[in-house]
């Protein structure tokens, strides 16, 4: 009986542990911290919060507007550092051509992140995701060439790739609050980690389908210049990179349509980022075709100068 008496004495302390219920009088819990609910969408909420301690924020706008001027003073640093890297590299190809590729990235991403921060002023949130993701982008890619020289083993390339890497997470939140405001709202009590298409998510398009031309065709029926191979005589220029030069610098008004007839075009082609809104059409596949002849295994050649037309800074 004493055997079961002690077992029935241990099911109901089971059965009813004791309360953790506050006491009456006890104080209110403090409210929720709206950076701190804002950093859970981030890849590191403590480093997250950490980032933001010094600039106290009341709400998502000015969450967003603090990690913007976080992500672009930080990119400003770090251009510098890449120049000290680039000035003390003299005699070292490798480190030359690297830094200044790198030097390219950065400066291409600190433009795409004052669009950014004026796009965020007018709540244009889609061109703020993808201004903010272009920017994420060139950063990684400068982080990602650093790693290449990495094994050089000298304090400024490491100091240089360590301070990339702390701007590629900064960036990387102002990216995940501005997607958790368009796609949750205002209310940062509201924010989800966001999901990705990996996950079977896939954001409303409007009306699904698929996506209307952006560049309408009456567009494409004219052309601003044209580029053909010598034995033509009804083009503007023979070179399609002659044709890019051609084009407005910071064009906002129109789209500068360049045809190139058909032909083999042996080039290297770089539209500036200060060249917007080039639009570049060819006679269709098989007819109209350019390729570069740049590789990696030429001596100072990496991957970021290899593509046969591609965007760069001048």
């Amino acid at each position: 009986m004493a055997f079961i008496s002690i077992l029935l004495t241990s099911l109901l302390i089971v059965i009813h542990p004791t309360s953790s219920a506050p006491w009456p009088n006890s104080p209110p819990p403090p409210p929720p911290n709206p950076a701190q609910q804002a950093c859970k969408v981030t890849k590191d909420p403590k480093k997250c919060e950490e980032s933001l301690k010094e600039s106290p924020t009341k709400n998502a706008t000015e969450i967003i507007q603090t990690a913007l001027d976080i992500s672009y003073s930080t990119n400003l640093i770090a251009q510098s550092m890449t120049q000290s890297l680039y000035e003390a590299s003299v005699g070292n190809l490798s480190v030359i051509t690297i830094t200044k590729n790198c030097l390219d990235y950065l400066e291409n991403s600190a433009y795409r992140l004052i669009s950014t921060i004026d796009a965020f002023e007018d709540r244009e949130i889609k061109n703020c995701r993808a201004w903010t993701s272009a920017a994420l982008t060139y950063q990684y890619d400068c982080w990602s060439e650093l790693q290449i020289v990495n094994n050089e083993d000298t304090d400024l390339i490491n100091d240089t790739m360590t301070f990339v890497d702390t701007l590629v997470g900064y960036t990387s939140n102002a990216l995940s609050f501005i997607m958790a405001f368009d796609v949750y709202g205002d209310q940062t009590a509201s924010w989800k980690p966001l999901k990705t298409e990996r996950d079977g998510f896939w954001e409303g398009g409007g009306g699904g389908g698929e996506p209307e031309l952006e560049i309408p065709l009456r567009l494409l029926a004219r052309s601003d210049v044209s580029v053909c191979k010598p034995d033509y005589d009804q083009c503007t220029y023979e070179t399609v990179q002659e044709a890019v030069n051609a084009a407005p610098n910071w064009s906002r008004g129109w789209r500068f349509v360049i045809y190139v007839m058909k032909g083999f075009y042996e080039e290297t082609v770089r539209v500036g980022i200060e060249k917007q809104h080039v639009v570049i059409i060819g006679d269709g596949m098989g007819r109209t075709i350019i390729a570069g002849s740049l590789n990696v295994s030429q001596p100072g050649v990496y991957t970021y100068n290899t593509p046969t037309l591609g965007e760069s800074s001048l």
